[in-house]
């Protein structure tokens, strides 16, 4: 098996326990816009691994609503202003350079972010999470 086989593998693995709300397949409409969803989930755990919230990216319906952007809404929208110490994030796809900074913000005490594929284009490089050390593969 290849790493990328091992690593797309484990991303489902690890993110099928919300698999079932936050569908991964890519959104089908006649509506344009719905086509740039691309199927990543982020999923916020506690310190025991349990699932705290968790989101899907809607970029469909604002270029901006990356599925970190809705986690930490949704979180914030529960009356949370940080993430808890210890919480580790799950990602579909590597953290871009505006994620990055956007849960760095939301962890004063630092977090954990694994992902379950490299993001590619040149946003996904020298972001915060890896400046910190913060990030590594599912």
């Amino acid at each position: 098996m290849t790493a990328a086989a091992r690593a797309s593998a484990g991303h489902h693995s690890a993110l099928s326990e919300v698999a079932p709300p936050f569908d991964l397949a890519p959104a089908t409409s006649d509506d344009p816009l719905k086509f740039r969803d691309r199927p990543v989930v982020a999923v916020l755990r506690d310190a025991d691994g349990a699932v705290l919230d968790a989101a899907r990216n809607t970029n469909g319906t604002h270029r901006l609503r990356h599925a970190e952007v809705n986690l930490v809404q949704r979180w914030q929208a529960r009356g949370h202003s940080t993430f808890p110490a210890g919480a580790r994030v799950d990602v579909s796809l590597q953290c871009c350079r505006m994620c990055a900074a956007l849960l760095v913000q939301m962890a004063p005490h630092g977090v954990e972010v694994r992902y379950g594929r490299p993001e590619t284009g040149p946003m996904g490089h020298s972001t915060e999470l890896q400046r910190l050390g913060w990030e590594a593969p599912l």
